[in-house]
């Protein structure tokens, strides 16, 4: 299902997103994920469930898994050690002068960086706050506007960041044909990438960028 072709690929899966990849099959029954969840998995599994839903096979079944291991997700208690967990999937590597490969997912205030601030402030309110659990990276930024965890209008702000970086990232993509997150490495590409997202040039391009990161 993810091997890639001739004709690219149809869809992409990351089997590592199943319970302890590394130890079990690609399936396993519904009681052994439940048990999983709620004895040893991880902080990154939880904010992974904000947006899981059931839309294939047998949706009975999918929406009674999730509702089985919803304690695990939405915690009633404060757990700051999540903070720690899911800031370390943030590595901020930085926009060079030059800006080739620079990645608009695990860059400096771009894609997980969003993703993992507002992760973070549902998982730690979520629990007692039922209107904070969204699939949706925007309604979720708005509805933590509305119960004053983010700063009037900041919701607004972070989501058309968020939705600029999400468009470098699917044109980089449509570029390659591939799932890739880095910007070219040399100048002609760099500069054949500017014109695409709509820039005179490499320099206009990079400077939208520090701007966006600047908003972020």
């Amino acid at each position: 299902m993810q091997k890639q072709t001739a004709d690219g690929f149809a869809w992409r899966v990351d089997l590592r997103l199943r319970p302890d990849p590394g130890a079990t099959a690609i399936c396993v029954s519904v009681q052994a994920a439940i048990t999983y969840y709620e004895s040893i998995a991880r902080s990154w599994e939880r904010a992974v469930y904000l947006r899981a839903r059931p839309i294939g096979g047998n949706i009975m079944l999918g929406e009674m898994f999730l509702k089985a291991i919803s304690p695990f997700i939405w915690r009633r208690q404060l757990d700051y050690s999540l903070i720690d967990d899911l800031t370390n999937w943030i590595t901020h590597k930085p926009l060079s002068d030059s800006g080739f490969g620079f990645d608009v997912k695990r860059g400096a205030y771009a894609i997980r960086h969003i993703e993992m601030t507002t992760h973070i402030l549902q998982l730690l309110h979520g629990g007692r706050d039922k209107s904070l659990r969204h699939h949706s990276t925007f309604t979720s930024l708005s509805s933590l506007e509305k119960a004053a965890y983010l700063a009037p209008q900041q919701s607004v702000l972070i989501s058309r960041c968020y939705n600029e970086w999400r468009t470098i990232e699917h044109r980089l993509q449509y570029c390659r044909d591939s799932h890739l997150y880095s910007l070219p490495t040399n100048h002609e590409e760099m500069m054949n990438f500017a014109r695409f997202m709509g820039f005179e040039d490499s320099s206009d391009l990079l400077t939208y960028l520090r701007e966006l990161q600047e908003k972020t």
